[in-house]
């Protein structure tokens, strides 16, 4: 699941606790939070000043992640599946119920309750200490730059993905 959100929109804001609480209670879900065009310091900021604690949280600053999924608008949330292909998109804020409804479709349609990092190669893939965000081919995808001990990951792309 990726969630397409920045710290200036108000259905982000409003849907962000329950983000949290869905991910944190979905261990066999990956969740990332890509933040669409902010800095690190303004992300901890509304993290901190909200009480809201992120697994991933990935930087975009040039907003590519949006652009290539063709999101409108934001919050925009993906529902990928293990095979790394779009199962669904849900752009405005998604209620709690909703959320949940999507993430047991998706444990579903995987077929298997445990997703973990080798399931979601073509999607988000680890790879040394970048995750890349695949969308077709490995020549056609962003690079996310991952700091291990960080909760803030920045976006690096490398190749660009447009």
């Amino acid at each position: 699941m990726v969630n397409l959100w920045a710290t200036w929109c108000p259905p982000c804001r409003r849907e962000m606790p329950a983000m949290a609480d869905v991910a944190r209670a979905s261990t066999d879900v990956d969740f990332i939070f890509a933040n669409q065009g902010e800095g690190a310091n303004t992300i901890r900021s509304f993290l901190h000043e909200a009480g809201i604690e992120l697994e991933t949280v990935v930087i975009d600053p040039a907003s590519r992640i949006s652009r290539h999924y063709r999101a409108v608008g934001m919050p925009t949330t993906l529902f990928i599946t293990a095979d790394g292909s779009l199962a669904g998109m849900h752009m405005g804020e998604i209620s709690r119920e909703l959320l949940a409804e999507r993430v047991a479709e998706m444990r579903q349609a995987n077929g298997d309750p445990g997703v973990d990092d080798k399931t979601l190669d073509g999607v988000l893939r680890p790879d040394v200490n970048h995750w890349h965000v695949a969308h077709g081919s490995e020549q056609s995808g962003c690079s996310v730059r991952v700091h291990p001990t960080a909760k803030v990951r920045h976006h690096r792309p490398s190749p660009p993905c447009a």
